[in-house]
């Protein structure tokens, strides 16, 4: 099950006085924690088209439930 953390403020440390949102989530003995920044997603397609958002958490849903070494695999 993915569960998906919003954030509506600039990048951490961009405003090092801003104030920021804390959020709390249960996660199971051996569960997943995966950090990505905005610029892991925004890929541009074969077709010129950027790689929409809801298909790079998709894929990541799929990557993850594969299980294993999720970055070993991608660099065998």
């Amino acid at each position: 099950q993915l569960h998906q953390l919003e954030a509506d403020a600039p990048a951490v440390g961009m405003m090092p006085d801003m104030p920021y949102a804390t959020h709390a989530v249960s996660a199971a003995e051996g569960a997943r924690l995966l950090l990505f920044s905005d610029g892991i997603f925004e890929v541009e397609k074969a077709d010129g088209q950027m790689w929409p958002f809801a298909d790079f958490i998709a894929r990541m849903g799929s990557e993850l439930a594969a299980g294993g070494d999720l970055i070993a695999r991608h660099l065998e």
